[in-house]
């Protein structure tokens, strides 16, 4: 294992994950409306706390719905390292900085502000939960980041996933 995860992180590649949907969760009606978003944000926590943004700056993780819960939990992390993480050598607000996140938020302007203002603009893009949002609700997903961030903002994160994929070709 530790020979593949050395050459793992000499590459340039891309991690996109995302849940299953959890027994507990799923259990009780909530697996994509609640379920997915927090296993997203557990998953983002591991990774950070594991170092692994840091130890590997090659590999482009992107997070889905916008990394959960991750932007309203970031300082709060922080504050609780010291004593549940101690060895965790970069606090999560730093490390979260170093993955992306896309902007699949059912048209909620304040989460993908929220977003932007935990990680920074740079690190989001677009994602519409296609196919599962078609039709007028496909358009919602683009529309609202315009709606949600100055235009400048907006146009970057409406076309970071393509300068990912052109970086990642080169």
């Amino acid at each position: 294992m530790p020979r593949r995860v050395t050459t793992f992180g000499r590459i340039d590649t891309d991690a996109f994950p995302h849940d299953a949907g959890s027994p507990l969760i799923a259990a009780h009606r909530m697996r994509w409306m609640v379920g997915a978003p927090t296993e997203d944000t557990i998953c983002a926590m591991h990774l950070i706390l594991e170092g692994i943004p840091r130890r590997f700056p090659r590999l482009r993780i992107v997070h889905s719905p916008l990394g959960g819960a991750l932007p309203m939990l970031l300082p709060r992390a922080d504050d609780h390292l010291p004593w549940e993480a101690p060895d965790v050598v970069e606090k999560p607000t730093e490390a979260a900085r170093r993955m992306w996140y896309d902007t699949v938020a059912h048209g909620h302007v304040p989460a993908v502000r929220a977003a932007a203002a935990s990680y920074g603009a740079d690190r989001l893009l677009l994602g519409t939960d296609f196919p599962y949002q078609s039709g007028p609700r496909l358009r919602r997903a683009v529309d609202f980041v315009r709606e949600a961030l100055p235009p400048e903002q907006a146009e970057e994160v409406l076309t970071a996933g393509a300068r990912l994929i052109r970086r990642h070709e080169a």
